[in-house]
């Protein structure tokens, strides 16, 4: 699956890769070396935060082709909520 962005003002082409089943273990290390426990576990508690009904997902990894990289969950729509400001939305990553 390929996803990219816009080309604006000369702007290079982003495209997304969803990492294959078997490259998934080495995916995180690649990225975030010895802080990838830290990256996944504040990824997670982020969702806790702010998706009332999160209770864990498999996560899609995306590298981007600029070398880059995002995990995104599963694909059910997820519904934010930020108590704070009053912001409200259902989002999917696809």
């Amino acid at each position: 699956m390929t996803q990219t962005t816009h080309e604006q003002d000369g702007a290079r082409k982003v495209e997304a890769y969803l990492v294959l089943e078997d490259a998934r273990i080495g995916t995180l290390p690649k990225h975030f070396g010895a802080r990838m426990m830290t990256v996944e576990h504040m990824v997670y508690n982020f969702m806790r935060e702010f998706v009332a009904e999160y209770k864990g997902a498999f996560w899609d990894f995306y590298e981007l082709s600029n070398g880059g990289f995002y995990m995104a969950p599963g694909s059910d729509p997820v519904q934010f909520s930020v108590h704070t400001n009053g912001y409200l939305c259902s989002r999917t990553h696809k």
